[in-house]
């Protein structure tokens, strides 16, 4: 985009994604719908909800294998979503502290985090393979290629 042509910013974008992430990123606004504390936003996750589901709707019924493992999916988010609670909360009892005891267990919630998000990654790839949409590719530092 140029400097002299202007955005027109509001609204929303469409992504192209697989759909390991589009199911994925359901399955989380499925969460922030049920969990967050405040009304406007969880009403805000509400409504992006329905329209994904609506989405969903129009491509027609997901094979009973995408079902599972959209479950399996919201399960691991579910369970992160708690541990990253968590991880916050030692974090903050380690920088008050400075206890070893507290730094523990931040790097244990941390290494949790880390496990949550390759099994994540692993049953996004499944739903990929399944649809027959080409995996996401991502390579992190100290991994081999």
């Amino acid at each position: 985009m140029s400097e002299s042509s202007s955005c027109s910013c509001a609204g929303e974008l469409l992504l192209p994604v697989g759909w390991g992430e589009f199911l994925d990123r359901l399955a989380i606004q499925e969460l922030k719908a049920e969990r967050l504390p405040d009304n406007g936003p969880r009403e805000h996750a509400a409504r992006l909800l329905s329209r994904m589901r609506a989405l969903l709707d129009a491509r027609g019924s997901l094979p009973e294998e995408a079902l599972l493992l959209m479950q399996e999916l919201r399960a691991v988010n579910g369970s992160l979503w708690e541990t990253e609670s968590a991880v916050r909360t030692a974090r903050r009892d380690w920088k008050r502290s400075g206890l070893t005891e507290d730094m523990a267990r931040f790097s244990e919630l941390a290494q949790a985090i880390l496990a949550g998000n390759e099994r994540r990654a692993d049953i996004k790839q499944r739903i990929d393979s399944l649809m027959g949409h080409p995996p996401e590719a991502k390579h992190y530092s100290g991994e081999p290629c």
